[in-house]
């Protein structure tokens, strides 16, 4: 708030280098931005609690608020267009719905393991066994909307869920990522600016085996 010559009512908020303007304190109208380009501040006096700037002007009256100015933003270049990915869910066995996502990764472990003497011979491997089971987990983070927080209780209950990833989006090299069964941990809250939710999980087969992950070109 402008006191009077220079005064603010705290200089703190101010410092050296930053940009200012001045607006009517009761409609928020601008008084005076220096024409587009604000007012840089060139000294701070704690003491007297004032500020040096440019010439104003047009007259300020006191009792106006001093605040930062943030010049209009303007495109250059080539603008990047960027947007949500968009996933597929549902319960198990239910029909899949569309879900917005930030990102998601799935990790798939074979297990297989080579005999021994096919590591150190120079011949080609041909025999394997597989010394685990087959592991898959997967990850994403998707925008958190009302009515959600189901996710926190499917989860200690061990619901099944359906999962559905596309990937690619040129014709012929297409295809999604398709998971019926997937158990999620407890979730996470995530994002930054966006509100999200962090959703981990595995995905397990059912008695038929070997289904847990499948890859269908589109």
């Amino acid at each position: 708030v402008v006191k009077s010559a220079g005064g603010v009512l705290d200089a703190r908020q101010f410092e050296v280098g930053c940009q200012v303007r001045f607006r009517n304190a009761t409609t928020g109208a601008v008084i005076d931005d220096n024409a587009g380009a604000g007012f840089t501040v060139s000294i701070v006096d704690l003491v007297t609690g004032t500020i040096t700037i440019p010439a104003l002007l047009v007259a300020v009256p006191t009792g106006s608020i001093c605040d930062g100015f943030v010049p209009t933003a303007s495109d250059g270049g080539s603008t990047v267009f960027g947007r949500l990915g968009s996933a597929q869910e549902c319960l198990a066995g239910g029909s899949l719905a569309d879900i917005l996502i930030f990102d998601s990764s799935i990790e798939l472990t074979n297990n297989f393991k080579l005999k021994a003497n096919e590591k150190t011979s120079n011949l080609y491997p041909i025999t394997a066994f597989r010394a685990g089971n087959r592991q898959v987990a997967f990850t994403c983070d998707k925008v958190f909307r009302k009515g959600e927080a189901s996710y926190y209780a499917e989860s200690k209950a061990q619901t099944q869920k359906h999962v559905s990833i596309p990937v690619g989006n040129v014709v012929a090299f297409r295809y999604t990522l398709d998971m019926p069964l997937v158990v999620y941990n407890d979730p996470v809250r995530s994002g930054g600016e966006e509100i999200g939710i962090g959703l981990t999980g595995s995905a397990i087969a059912s008695s038929a085996f070997d289904n847990e992950l499948s890859l269908t070109m589109i």
